[in-house]
């Protein structure tokens, strides 16, 4: 008798963990894709922040100077020296310059720090979204009650009667009840106006 009940936990358990992840999966697939364009823009915008003018120019420069000595060993670009002058190089001496290679670290870095810091934005903004979502999505239905209130004074004009509406959430089922199921056995919550048990 034992045994018997220890399975039948262990296979509740087991439905209640599955129940949970298939939810978990649903949140995530709403909000991931929404966190991860989140998390490109953030970091595309600390990035920016993070690197000077200059050493953008310096990072175009070079992928330029990578995308030209891959199409031709003579190729030649314009190019803006830190003292201010423009003169035509080879591609090849963009990619061998000392100082290029040193903004190049710096703007390594900066991503790598705007990375780290857009990726702890974006986990805050997911899981408050996750929070949201998943109250939204509990065992709640919305009912309106219609209350009714009739007051008799002395005169008639202070008699009269008084109708509000009242909006409640009420639990469609109770975890308890949940629990007490027999196997094989479940409520499925179908999207719409009504609820099929």
């Amino acid at each position: 008798m034992n045994s018997d009940s220890a399975i039948k936990n262990f296979t509740r358990g087991g439905q209640v963990l599955l129940h949970n992840l298939r939810m978990i999966n649903q949140i995530a697939s709403r909000v991931g894709l929404l966190c991860l364009i989140f998390f490109i823009l953030l970091s595309i915008g600390f990035s920016w922040i993070f690197t000077s003018t200059y050493e953008q120019y310096l990072t175009y420069q070079y992928c330029l100077a990578k995308f030209n000595s891959s199409i031709s060993d003579y190729a030649k670009q314009a190019f803006i020296n830190p003292s201010g002058l423009v003169a035509d190089v080879y591609s090849k001496q963009i990619l061998t310059a000392e100082f290029i290679q040193h903004a190049l670290i710096k703007v390594i870095h900066a991503v790598e720090k705007s990375i780290f810091v857009s990726a702890g934005i974006t986990l805050l903004i997911f899981y408050i979204l996750f929070r949201l979502l998943r109250k939204h999505g509990q065992n709640q239905a919305e009912v309106e009650e219609v209350r009714e209130g009739i007051s008799y004074g002395e005169s008639a004009m202070r008699s009269g009667i008084s109708i509000s509406r009242q909006q409640s959430h009420n639990n469609i089922v109770n975890p308890s009840e949940v629990m007490r199921l027999n196997d094989l056995e479940a409520y499925i919550r179908v999207p719409g106006d009504f609820l099929y048990i």
